[in-house]
């Protein structure tokens, strides 16, 4: 089905995922350059927020989201696009990220691209990061 996706949409450094409920998700690098999540629902449309960044944001970074069996968001990016440190946020209301939720970014783990996943039966979030002279790391 064709949907009115958000344009435009810069820089690229974007992935999409679809909830328990059938939403989709997508986390992407603005106009403005800041890391934005929105969701689409057929009677309101698109909803936004930002995640990470601003007017300094890196161009082009890695990011990755995925959704646990109870709906919760979980998205991890990497903010160059060479080497930078992996950052992890999880929506913890509607609209509002806490990031580097996992106490702290991981700052000894550099990177240039990143994936994330929720075991379906524990919830437990696992993150791999390649690249950035660390090869493949399974960082949480």
């Amino acid at each position: 089905e064709e949907r009115d996706w958000l344009a435009p949409i810069l820089n690229a450094g974007a992935a999409i995922a679809v909830d328990v409920t059938g939403t989709i998700h997508l986390v992407f690098q603005n106009s403005s350059d800041a890391l934005h999540w929105a969701r689409y629902s057929d009677d309101d449309g698109w909803t936004e927020s930002n995640i990470a960044g601003g007017s300094n944001f890196p161009q082009r970074p890695s990011v990755a989201i995925a959704f646990d069996r109870c709906g919760a968001g979980h998205v991890t990016y990497v903010e160059a696009a060479g080497a930078g440190p992996v950052h992890y946020a999880r929506l913890v209301n509607d609209g509002a990220w806490e990031v580097d939720a996992t106490s702290g970014a991981f700052p000894d783990v550099h990177a240039s691209a990143v994936d994330i996943a929720v075991d379906p039966t524990t919830g437990a979030v696992h993150i791999v990061a390649a690249g950035g002279g660390s090869g493949l790391v399974h960082v949480w």
